[in-house]
């Protein structure tokens, strides 16, 4: 499991390490949340939004507007 994150976070991010910290972030706070829209809400609180893109959903810091990483599939349901 930590090959497949480190492969998906590698590709967005120069800093894998911090990739594999804001994905463990998440995934914590969607076991959290009762629906989508409170983890997108959760997020915010965090400095980060997820955004649709071409290649999937992404998470990017609200104050640079830079991506981050992609965000897992299935913390979108």
């Amino acid at each position: 499991m930590l090959e497949i994150v480190v492969m998906l976070t590698s590709a967005f991010e120069k800093n894998p390490l911090h990739s594999l910290a804001v994905i463990e972030l998440l995934r914590e706070e969607r076991r959290k949340s009762l629906s989508l829209r409170e983890f997108k809400h959760r997020l915010m609180g965090y400095g980060y939004k997820i955004r649709q893109t071409a290649r999937g959903a992404v998470v990017e810091s609200v104050s640079s507007q830079k991506e981050i990483c992609k965000l897992p599939h299935e913390l979108m349901q």
